[in-house]
């Protein structure tokens, strides 16, 4: 052992890469374990915060279940709400109360304020205060407007309205849209009053009471649970329980397993690469009288030196870094603090690893024993010696074929380092579809949409309906009304607005021709809406649409697009592959041309299936009227014609690549330009107005000091407003930082790993082939001529990262397929009907295996895969360049 100890010091080198190599590995199968344990309770503390710590709820009485520890109670009345008005809300806004456990266990959540305490008090949700047209203001008095339906014998049912007056006390957040459910009879609440006043005033329509898990049975099998309600209407929180990493538990076990044969592997093949460089001294030792046994000693304690502790070291850390981790997370979302530490974990993680050790130092012995010993000598062996001279009868060229002679001998290395490249390869496609998935779909949508919108509209009446003498209005936005630029300006400066887009939107001036009563466009989609009626005749449906006023037709279908000449270039040249010739650009930029994008797409009323139709009553070089928004005044332009006949499907992709400039997918858009907007604005006598505007918050954005004050000023204006943040805080949390935070250390880790295996690995062959590159020297070999031998003779090993990742789109393929099973499995537990809408079939679909490979050709991000394996691939060559400049200047110097 002495000489052990006097060699460490000389040998540090290679103990340092061994050291490093174990220490990675060992960090990343016990992370393997923990990651699992720790992003399951992670995701599910999320999803408290998000769908409440309840499991099952059922109607009119508490569920009773020994696994079951407290109730809540939700009541809703079944009133209907109107606004101060006594008109009809867009969507139906519902009232109801709850009591204090399910407050609690339910994680409702408020902006600010209180629950009710008294009976003059209300919470309300975002979405109800935006369809009632109200700010985030408390202490404001809401009026309600409740409809009591009561049955008549002789009248029928009687309506009665009484305007109910609440002080607003508290906004919560909206979980009423988000813990909704694919069952139809359960509703959930968007105002909240107390207890007392629901049960004195209102009618309630459902109760509701919803059961807490007892923490002692967390780690459940739920679907056994869910067995003893089978036959009931129980209502199970599957966006909560049902919700793991991976998709499904069983696939999540197989990829550690995975990962955790690849760590082995990476042990296993330092240890025998590092021994093998150490024959010679081996060899020695015993030709200096060592003993078969103090070799043996002398190998092991090598062996145990540069493993165990860097395997303590790479445990510890790991669970360092998921405590640490587990802090930041729990922080971040406000929840509590979900690491568990299990000494049962620890143990399966040490003895794994260890015995992972072990094993590979009693292979490493049994490879050193005797005569293998004995190959350290420098000298070929009885069978090496036969290969070379089998292949020496073939290959007349020893420059070219050196390097093959060399994988002949030590044909193990090689089939080692392929498989390793296999199984790495592989894991990093499939660790890397989720990123895929963030960055192709999760993250457009989250930048694209904006955190606030606000939109005004005004009332424009166009006709009357067919066949009623009634006046038929329109809201449609009125490029005369909204906000003003000086309003636009100091909206801007709002404290945590990052941007804000404010657009003039037009869809109140109409565009008239000649014939275009026999528009064929026209009359599909003002006729559409009659042939889903039951029973409805389409060839009486179109005789009357034939018959009816054209300017009826044109209510709502026209779009004016008042935009620049870059935005006109783009979208013709780019989208449409038409060029305008420069008479036609200034005569547009005058506002004495206008360009009208037909969409010439729709669907058969009867099959629903996708038509392309062609306008041949509007064509370029033909003068239209535009119609003031009273149809008052009226204007001539000649107008250039350009049909979009792009499906549906074809337009959201052209979306994604052109998504700063949104096509309108609505009948005829008129891009006119802005010195054209000024005549309208004299034909009409009013002044431009900012009637659309997108708003997207920065980090200093908070609910008092940017919220609020948004929407006083859309209720300031009586416009229409609406909230993203929530909607886009799910996508961040539950998308993004989980496809980053999980499936993108798991790819840097296994990426990392096995570049370095990968760097040892390639050494280990330049050091074999060492030997004879010095007596290529010796003969004449130039050093370039000696560089582009090693270099060509490596680079195979590089070209095995392509076919290696096909067990990775395997692996993407059989994960969407379990995924889907495993929401049908959770829609048929809940009693709901299941499908997931599939583009090849353009229907629902409950075809597993065919919506897993849509969802994989759709949002796999097949191009983030190949740069991926193109960036593996070049690092590789990069390595191997470097690596055979430097052996070749070695052995030229030595």
């Amino acid at each position: 052992m002495n000489y052990w100890f006097k060699g460490i010091s000389r040998r540090w080198k290679d103990y340092r890469l061994v050291m490093i190599v174990t220490f990675i590995a060992a960090v990343f199968m016990s992370g393997m374990l923990l990651l699992q344990n720790i992003m399951n309770a992670y995701i599910m503390e999320q999803n408290y915060q998000y769908y409440g710590d309840w499991i099952v709820a059922a109607r009119d009485e508490p569920l009773e279940h020994p696994y079951l520890s407290e109730h809540g109670r939700l009541a809703v009345a079944g009133n209907e709400i109107r606004d101060a008005g006594g008109e009809t809300l867009a969507s139906p806004v519902l009232l109801g109360s709850l009591d204090e456990a399910l407050a609690q266990f339910g994680r409702i959540t408020l902006y600010e304020g209180h629950l009710p305490e008294n009976r003059n008090e209300i919470v309300a949700d975002r979405r109800s205060l935006e369809m009632l047209g109200l700010s985030y203001d408390l202490g404001q008095e809401i009026v309600l407007t409740v409809v009591d339906r009561k049955a008549d014998a002789k009248e029928g049912i009687l309506e009665m309205t009484e305007q109910v007056r609440y002080t607003l006390c508290g906004v919560v957040k909206g979980f009423a849209s988000v813990w909704a459910s694919r069952q139809p009879d359960y509703v959930y609440p968007n105002l909240l009053v107390s207890e007392e006043e629901l049960s004195a005033r209102y009618q309630t329509e459902q109760e509701v009471y919803y059961s807490r898990l007892d923490p002692r049975y967390k780690k459940l099998d739920v679907s056994e649970f869910l067995k003893g309600f089978s036959g009931t209407n129980v209502l199970y929180n599957s966006y909560t329980y049902g919700r793991e990493l991976w998709g499904d538990p069983k696939l999540m076990k197989r990829v550690t397993g995975v990962m955790m044969l690849i760590s082995a592997a990476a042990i296993v093949c330092l240890l025998v690469s590092y021994t093998d460089t150490r024959k010679k001294s081996y060899y020695r030792f015993r030709c200096l009288g060592m003993s078969k046994r103090k070799l043996t000693l002398l190998i092991a304690a090598e062996c145990l030196f540069a493993t165990v502790p860097a395997v303590l070291a790479g445990v510890a850390f790991s669970y360092l870094a998921a405590l640490l981790a587990c802090r930041i997370a729990a922080a971040k979302i406000g929840g509590q603090m979900f690491f568990d530490f299990e000494f049962t974990t620890l143990f399966t993680q040490l003895a794994v690893l260890l015995i992972t050790v072990l094993v590979s130092t009693l292979f490493v012995i049994l490879r050193m024993s005797g005569r293998k010993i004995a190959a350290g000598t420098g000298e070929y062996g009885e069978k090496q010696l036969k290969i070379l001279s089998k292949r020496s009868e073939k290959e007349k060229a020893p420059v070219r074929h050196f390097p093959e002679r060399l994988e002949a001998v030590h044909p193990a290395a090689r089939i080692a380092f392929i498989l390793m490249t296999v199984l790495a390869s592989g894991f990093m496609a499939a660790a890397f579809w989720p990123v895929t998935k963030a960055l192709d779909f999760h993250i457009p949508e989250y930048r694209n949409t904006s955190d606030f919108y606000i939109g005004v509209n005004d009332a424009v009446v166009f006709g009357q309906y067919v066949d009623s003498p009634a006046r038929m209005e329109i809201q449609a936005p009125n490029p005369f009304l909204g906000f003003s630029e000086e309003e636009i300006t100091e909206l801007r400066e709002t404290a945590g607005i990052r941007s804000l887009s404010a657009e003039t939107a037009d869809r109140g001036h109409q565009i008239l021709w000649e014939g275009m009563e026999n528009s064929p466009i026209l009359d599909a989609h003002y006729a559409a809406p009659f042939f889903y009626e039951p029973g409805a005749d389409p060839e009486k449906i179109m005789e009357r649409v034939r018959s009816t006023d054209p300017r009826i037709k044109m209510g709502g279908f026209t779009v004016f697009d008042y935009t620049d000449t870059e935005r006109l270039r783009l979208i013709t040249e780019k989208i449409f592959d038409t060029k305008l010739t420069p008479e036609e650009l200034e005569r547009w930029e005058k506002g004495d041309l206008l360009l009208v994008i037909v969409n010439c797409d729709t669907r058969d009323p009867e099959t629903g299936e996708e038509m392309i139709l062609t306008e041949d009553t509007l064509k370029s070089g033909d003068t239209v009227e535009i119609r003031t928004l009273r149809q008052e005044g009226v204007c001539r332009r000649e107008v250039l014609v350009i049909e979009n006949r792009m499906t549906a499907s074809e337009r959201m992709e052209v979306g994604k690549k052109y998504s700063k400039y949104r096509l309108v997918q609505l009948g005829y858009v008129v891009m006119a330009s802005e010195r054209f907007f000024g005549t309208m604005e004299q034909l009409e006598g009013k002044e431009r107005r900012y009637n659309g505007i997108e708003v997207w918050f920065s980090d200093l954005a908070s609910y008092e000091a940017t919220d609020k004050v948004i929407a006083e000023a859309a209720a300031a204006h009586d416009a229409y407003y609406s909230s993203e943040a929530e909607a886009k805080q799910r996508i961040l949390d539950q998308e993004i930082i989980e496809a980053f935070g999980v499936y993108g250390v798991l790819f840097a880790m296994t990426y990392l790993i096995y570049l370095i295996l990968a760097r040892y690995y390639l050494g280990v062959r330049l050091a074999r082939g060492r030997t004879g590159y010095r007596r290529f020297r010796q003969l004449g070999l130039t050093k370039s001529g000696l560089r582009k031998m090693i270099f060509r003779s490596e680079c195979k090993n590089c070209l095995w990262v392509f076919p290696g990742a096909v067990p990775g789109a395997v692996a993407v393929w059989l994960m969407n397929v379990y995924q889907f099973a495993a929401e049908k499995q959770a829609a048929e537990a809940s009693g709901s009907g299941w499908g997931f809408f599939s583009t090849i079939l353009n229907r629902d679909s409950e075809n597993v295996r065919l919506l897993g490979l849509e969802n994989i050709f759709f949002y796999s991000g097949f191009r983030y895969m190949f740069a991926m394996l193109s960036v593996l691939f070049l690092t590789l060559l990069c390595m191997t360049y470097f690596s055979a400049r430097r052996e070749a200047e070695r052995s030229w110097n030595e």
